[in-house]
């Protein structure tokens, strides 16, 4: 079993977003049976700058299931969602929900993360392709 917390500050550009700041608190769960892994990531995000500062945060909980091959990368599924205010969770079909088929790089000084993802609620973006590039040290 592994746990962290991941703290975030963000200045945003104006073209990606309306909240110029914003902070985010990430705790991080994972529970490893090789060559399984299974993550958790219950997120509380706060716009700390535009019409949407209220101080009431977001919930945007995230679930990843992986398979290390033992060559090297890993495969699995990864779920993100935007439920909504914490004191008020939107209904379903207002939710933001995307599923990813992903690969990480495995046991490497880089930290790599690809993954394809299909939105499944009218909110959330059709398609997505993202990437995490990370430095462990």
């Amino acid at each position: 079993f592994i746990y962290g917390l991941n703290l975030e500050l963000s200045n945003v550009p104006p073209e990606f977003s309306t909240a110029r700041w914003a902070s985010e608190v990430r705790p991080i769960f994972t529970w490893r049976a090789h060559p399984w892994s299974f993550s958790m990531n219950p997120i509380l995000d706060w716009d700390l700058s535009g019409d949407d500062a209220d101080g009431i945060p977001e919930f945007e909980p995230a679930l990843k299931a992986k398979y290390n091959t033992g060559k090297g990368f890993s495969l699995g599924l990864e779920h993100y969602m935007s439920l909504g205010k914490v004191n008020h969770m939107e209904t379903v079909n207002k939710q933001m929900h995307v599923t990813y088929l992903a690969g990480d790089l495995e046991d490497g000084p880089v930290e790599f993360n690809v993954g394809i993802g299909y939105g499944i609620t009218p909110v959330s973006n059709r398609w997505t392709v993202k990437t995490i590039l990370g430095l462990a040290f």
